[in-house]
Order: structure tokens, then C-alpha cells, then sequence
């Protein structure tokens, strides 16, 4: 089986180019040179392909209001290739940090990192459409009233919150504690090789990092089907299909990326 492998980042320069190294079960994947900014697209609407949407009903799931990447990186990968650990390394020590003071330095973030099969992305998305709209009907079929799938109301930074505390996240309980989100996953294990910089362990795909740093994700099978684990959540239960996720089906940069690779592969 063929898999799709979405990386998309914000990039913002300072001094000196920041380098960024890809590899997959300790296989080399790819690396690149980030020489200037890289911003989001914040205007989403006018680039998101409603055909699925329309079809399956679903037209209120439309990630509006929402940013993406410019910036994107599409790898196809065989199975044979996957498992282990996805590993993401950031040179980036580009900084005026002295005397304990940073005033500027070039930041990165990662808002799409995502894996899932090639299948799954052909005939503009398709099948992933079709897929979330079975997980989503599940979870309102096991949650009932109690499961919401408005994006406003899905917080990325879950993982940082004491569950349970507030009211909002005592009815959502089910869907931020432990969820596992697929196949764009909303947090990461970062190791920082610079401690002047966050020493955070589990970071947001929302947040800025400054310094050099490893991005780590292991990869794991679910009903055979390899999927980015994160950290805290568990390998069995529901699948919650977070907003981003189905924006990776309907974006339509990506689409076009999408159908130019099943152009070069027949």
C-alpha cells in the first residue's frame, strides 16, 4: 500500500537560512532550506473545493474562518517504509540572542502534519470525505447529543488543559481527552537542542518554535492502517476527524498536488 505523507509549516525568517531534514524509520526522507518567510493562507474559503461537501451533505463542516499553510511538502511512500518513528530535524539557530535576551529569531510551526493512505486522496479527496463522514457518524451514534463537530468548538491545545475543570470541557470530555485524531495529528514530542529556547516536551501544532529542535511522532497501526500517534491519547476507541483533517480533502493546493502525483505514477 502507497501512503501520503502532508507536511505544511509557517516560517519566519531571521539572519540565516533554517534547514529541515525529513526521515521515517530511520530512513532519509528528504531535506530542505527555508530562505524566507513562508505565511498562512487566513482567507481558506476561496480555495476550498465544496464539491465533497455538497455531496455528502456536510456543507456546515467547511473549516471557514480557519488558516493553512502556503507552504506545504507531499511525500508518497510505500508501506514497506513506515512504522517506527517519524523524526522532523530543525537547524535553526538563527538568532541576537546575548547576554540572555532574544529580541529576534527565526521561528517555525508545523500546522499539517498528517499520514494516511494514497487511496484516500485520489479523485479530489474522495474517499477521505467518505471516511470522515462514517467516523463522525459514529461518534454521534456512541455520543449522541453530547458530540459536537463544530470546528469552533474543537480546541487544538487540549493537551495542555486539566480536563474536566470547566464546563466546556466536561461536555467534550470525549472528544479532547485521549481522542485520537487522524490522520492530521494536533500535537508532537519536540526535543529542543538549545535551552534557552522552550523546554516544552508536547507542543501544539499551533505554536511557534525558535532554535534548533527535533520533532518526534511514532508511527502505529490501527486497523491496518499505519496512523502519527501522539502522545497521550490512546490506540483504541473512536477516531475524532478534527477540522484541519478534512480541510486536508478539500484544500484545493493540496488537491491540485494530489492529482499531478497520480499523473506522474500511471
Amino acid at each position: 500500500m502507497t501512503y501520503t505523507f502532508i507536511l505544511g509549516l509557517e516560517y519566519r525568517y531571521f539572519k540565516n537560512p533554517a534547514k529541515v531534514t525529513v526521515s521515517i524509520n530511520n530512513r532519509f526522507v528528504d531535506s530542505f532550506t527555508l530562505t524566507r518567510d513562508y505565511y498562512s493562507n487566513s482567507d481558506i474559503e476561496k480555495t476550498i473545493c465544496a464539491k465533497w461537501y455538497q455531496h455528502f451533505g456536510i456543507l456546515n463542516w467547511r473549516p471557514l474562518g480557519r488558516s493553512l499553510p502556503n507552504y506545504f511538502k507531499i511525500y508518497e511512500l510505500n508501506s514497506e517504509c513506515l512504522g517506527g518513528e517519524l523524526e522532523i530535524k530543525v537547524d535553526n539557530e538563527n538568532s541576537d540572542y546575548t547576554n540572555g535576551f532574544i529580541r529576534n529569531s527565526s521561528v517555525i510551526k508545523f500546522p499539517v502534519v498528517a499520514l494516511l493512505p494514497t487511496s484516500l486522496v485520489k479523485n479530489d479527496g474522495e474517499k477521505l470525505m467518505e471516511v470522515l463522514v462514517r467516523l463522525d457518524k459514529a461518534l454521534r451514534k456512541k455520543f449522541g447529543r453530547g458530540y459536537s463537530h463544530n470546528p469552533q468548538l474543537l480546541n487544538p491545545n487540549w493537551i495542555k488543559q486539566d480536563v474536566g475543570k470547566s464546563k466546556e470541557n466536561k461536555i467534550t470530555k470525549f472528544n479532547r481527552q485521549q481522542r485520537l485524531q487522524w490522520p492530521r495529528v494536533i500535537s508532537f514530542n519536540v526535543e529542543m537542542r538549545d535551552k534557552k529556547f522552550s523546554k516544552k516536551k508536547i507542543m501544539s501544532t499551533d505554536e511557534w518554535i525558535g532554535g534548533s529542535f527535533t520533532l518526534k511522532l511514532p508511527i502505529r497501526k490501527k486497523h491496518q492502517v499505519f496512523y502519527l500517534h501522539e502522545e497521550g491519547t490512546l490506540g483504541k476507541g473512536f477516531i475524532e476527524p478534527y477540522n484541519i483533517s478534512i480541510a486536508i480533502g478539500s484544500y484545493q493546493p493540496l488537491l491540485n498536488i494530489y492529482n499531478e502525483n497520480q499523473r506522474d505514477s500511471n
